[in-house]
């Protein structure tokens, strides 16, 4: 394969998709379905040979089995929109590392990455405005326009206001930032931006306002711990160094909660409290936050069960998207879906030496645990896993080898 110049759409395209600012300033963007669909037909122009891999082969089949159970009248693909965005997403973000690896086209990586930091960038300091205004704003926004105050949400859009979904999706890309920033001491402009694209990152990640997102991003950022040898020596010094550091918070979660008071902020009282019934589950069972999501838990646990081949048409929870597709789609179509993450993980894992791939692991590690924990993925999460993710590894590889 050769490089396209077609192939600079893909940032751009990306960028009008999932920009809640830009969106939010041009009508014709109010929806991102005609970005997400101009970037496909791209794709398909520019990376034909996807078309014949059997990473996309795999998209097909998932694709193939949620066709027919939305025919069947699937609860969880309720609408031939839902079965759209699931393929597009999916197929696009795929494509386009498998474009960007085989084609080494080093312009559209390099404009890419630009543009990503512009969008996370703009994200966290238009959220951190914003939540000067009106605190914990990123996680309350769904119920601002649910009690009909959308008109406020949107002009918070335009002040650059994250959606909730993008802080979901940075914890991913900390582990290769990480890396960049360790390796790269004769580009000192580089270190700067890597560590530049990580502080929007870390920041965005506290004003989402979600433990989980909190937590993962903790312990994505410990990759710092993890040295360019690749022994396995390192990841058990890893996992020993965060229950250190979580042990005596989980045994006094007073802790946190004085840690997190420093802040002062409503944000910082929602960790608090969130972190309060993980540890009065953990320890009595008791009802909170952390109660009720087990409960989801286990109802997709026992629709599965129900029908392990098949899945149930009944609703799911939304609350875990591997649980929310085991209960819906059974074996069946469960299966193919992790062949998808499968065929990324070892696609991405062929071009990486033993100094990366300690990193990688991090990051497929802290993905699998969010699509595990947390029921929202679209186009934010799988643009920063599938796309952000490898070209950031990428330009660390290219670093090293000083091409």
């Amino acid at each position: 394969m050769k490089p396209n110049k077609l192939a600079i759409l893909f940032p751009i395209l990306f960028f009008f998709a999932t920009s809640m600012f830009i969106r939010s300033w041009v009508p014709a963007l109010h929806s991102s379905w005609p970005s997400l669909f101009a970037a496909c037909l791209v794709s398909v122009y520019v990376a034909p040979h996807f078309l014949r891999s059997r990473w996309f082969v795999v998209i097909m089949i998932y694709s193939l089995i949620i066709i027919i159970n939305w025919m069947s009248g699937d609860n969880f693909f309720d609408t031939p929109m839902d079965v759209a965005n699931e393929f597009a997403n999916l197929f696009l973000f795929s494509s386009f590392c498998f474009y960007c690896y085989k084609t080494k086209d080093e312009k559209c990586i390099r404009v890419t990455l630009y543009i990503m930091l512009a969008l996370v960038g703009i994200a966290a300091i238009g959220s951190f405005i914003v939540n000067q205004i009106n605190p914990a704003i990123v996680r309350e926004q769904a119920t601002f326009v649910e009690t009909g105050n959308e008109d406020m949400i949107f002009g918070y859009y335009r002040m650059g206001l994250s959606n909730y979904l993008l802080p979901h999706g940075v914890p991913a890309i900390i582990p290769p930032l990480v890396l960049i920033v360790k390796r790269t001491e004769r580009k000192k402009w580089l270190r700067f931006v890597a560590a530049l694209f990580l502080a929007f990152t870390l920041l965005l990640v506290y004003l989402g306002g979600s433990t989980t997102v909190l937590l993962l991003s903790l312990l994505a950022l410990s990759s710092f711990l993890i040295k360019d040898t690749g022994s396995n020596r390192r990841y058990i010094t890893l996992v020993i160094i965060m229950t250190l550091i979580f042990l005596p918070i989980m045994i006094v979660p007073e802790l946190l909660t004085g840690i997190i008071g420093v802040f002062s902020s409503e944000t910082a009282e929602t960790y608090a409290t969130h972190f309060q019934d993980l540890v009065d589950y953990s320890s009595a069972g008791e009802v909170g936050n952390t109660s009720l999501r087990m409960e989801l838990y286990l109802h997709d646990i026992n629709e599965f069960s129900s029908n392990p081949i098949l899945g149930t048409n009944n609703p799911m929870t939304d609350h875990s998207v591997l649980l929310d597709r085991l209960g819906a789609l059974g074996f069946l179509g469960f299966i193919p879906f992790i062949a998808i993450i499968v065929s990324f993980v070892k696609f991405v894992n062929r071009y990486l030496d033993k100094s990366e791939i300690g990193y990688f692991n991090v990051t497929v590690f802290v993905a699998i645990m969010m699509l595990l924990i947390k029921g929202i993925e679209d186009k934010e999460v799988w643009l920063m896993l599938f796309a952000v993710v490898p070209l950031l590894f990428y330009v660390s590889h290219q670093l090293k080898y000083n091409k």
